[in-house]
């Protein structure tokens, strides 16, 4: 019982921080443009409904595997806290992938990656708040330490280092997307095996 709170709970972390990225409607920019340079879009709508539900049920999935393989312990062990922001990463990674590959909604790389971000700072958010409620320490700053200490040590993990590579996937296809006509038609033909129209045209509009 205590593992199914602790999933709803991290399902409805991932919805509060794509409405919140939402709400702020931030220009900041956490891939740098340098480095991929894609144009913005407004989710509206159903657009917006689509990837929340895309999003939502990639992590979904993902916490509930990672409920089962690495057992109980998120926000409250340093570790296991640690292995479910990493699986966080990954889970978001694959959320925008499947939005990208399988659906006509516009895709924002940086949209994306902000959700991701909030996301990531409001499970820190409640493995602080756990910790302070459970009077492990009435100081966050060595609760924070030491999470960010297990994170380093979970680098030692080829998962960990899977799920961030993993996590460049989105942004480096919807680039290739808007560069290679060859890719977007690829790209466009996948589309078209999950669409219900014929004659859909899905394309990356500028804001």
């Amino acid at each position: 019982m205590h593992r199914v709170a602790v999933w709803l709970l991290e399902v409805a972390l991932i919805c509060v921080a794509v409405y919140l990225e939402r709400w702020l409607a931030t220009e900041f920019n956490l891939i740098p443009r340098w480095l991929i340079n894609l144009p913005g879009v407004t989710l509206l709508g159903w657009d917006f409904e689509i990837t929340l539900v895309f999003l939502v049920g990639a992590c979904a999935v993902v916490f509930a595997l990672m409920a089962w393989l690495a057992g109980p312990g998120v926000f409250q062990r340093d570790k296991r806290t640690a292995a479910e922001l990493y699986a966080l990463v990954f889970a978001m990674a694959c959320g925008a992938l499947l939005l990208f590959l399988t659906t006509e909604v516009n895709f924002d790389a940086q949209l994306l990656a902000r959700a991701a971000f909030i996301a990531f700072l409001l499970f820190v958010l409640a493995h602080v708040l756990v910790a302070v409620a459970r009077a492990v320490s009435g100081n966050p700053l060595p609760l924070l330490g030491q999470l960010a200490s297990a994170m380093v040590a979970g680098l030692r993990s080829p998962w960990a280092i899977l799920a961030l590579l993993f996590a460049l996937l989105p942004p480096a296809m919807a680039k290739l997307y808007v560069v290679n006509r060859d890719f977007a038609n690829l790209v466009t033909q996948t589309r078209m095996l999950f669409s219900v129209e014929d004659s859909a045209h899905w394309e990356l509009e500028a804001a």
